[in-house]
């Protein structure tokens, strides 16, 4: 039986989600979403490490919904989750992060007029 070590979990996992933070990247650079644009990109994976971590403290798990988590970072607004209104809304404990983030998601859309 193979036996993999914690410190050799969190080092696939690491890679993992650098794989996973340079793809969201690389898609939303093929857009050509002007605040990724004027940012080294080094400095672009550094914040998505740091928000990808708090939206597990949000209880966003999901690989879609992080996406839809730092995109939202990376297209909107840098640190959207620390205004008052969403902190508080991400920060709900009867809602699964899937919920909080679709709520969000379709909200942002229907105001911007996409359906």
């Amino acid at each position: 039986m193979l036996k993999i070590s914690r410190e050799q979990f969190d080092a696939l996992e690491r890679n993992a989600r650098k794989r996973f933070h340079k793809d969201i990247y690389d898609r939303l650079w093929g857009l050509h979403c002007r605040p990724i644009q004027t940012m080294p990109e080094t400095q672009v994976l550094e914040h998505m490490a740091i928000w990808h971590e708090r939206g597990l403290s949000f209880g966003i798990e999901s690989e879609r919904t992080m996406g839809r988590y730092l995109g939202l970072h990376l297209t909107v607004l840098p640190d959207f989750d620390r205004q008052d209104a969403v902190y508080r809304f991400l920060s709900r404990s009867d809602l699964s992060g899937d919920q909080k983030m679709t709520a969000l998601y379709t909200r942002l859309r229907r105001r911007e007029g996409i359906h």
